[in-house]
């Protein structure tokens, strides 16, 4: 994985239509702190499934959220510090993903607002 991201900096820092091409029109960008087994989402806390999930309570019994879960394997779940205050919690699976798609089925559901890879 290292050598792919210094390969994409590289790529990044070179000045050529090739770089355009890859990071200002296709938007195509290395992330060094990208997970692929855990994604961060801001959350409304009042939400009953929310509260269930912040208490890896899975499933959570609103069938779309739990669809997302099971599908990735996602089976465990932390709060941020200053939870509830700061809504944000991190779903984690024991498998690897692309996590940007599924940050977007994520963000389709009621009860989530965003994630970390917006």
């Amino acid at each position: 994985m290292d050598k792919i991201l210094e390969i994409i900096q590289a790529v990044y820092n070179s000045n050529s239509p090739e770089r355009d091409t890859v990071f200002d029109i296709h938007q195509i960008h290395g992330y060094y702190c990208y997970n692929f087994n855990s994604l961060s989402l801001q959350v409304n806390t009042d939400a009953e499934e929310i509260q269930k999930l912040a208490n890896g309570v899975i499933p959570t019994g609103e069938p779309n959220l739990d669809h997302i879960l099971n599908e990735y394997g996602f089976d465990s779940v932390s709060t941020s510090f200053g939870y509830p205050e700061f809504p944000l919690l991190t779903v984690y699976s024991k498998n690897e993903f692309n996590i940007i798609p599924i940050g977007k089925e994520f963000t389709q559901l009621d009860a989530v607002q965003f994630d970390e890879h917006r």
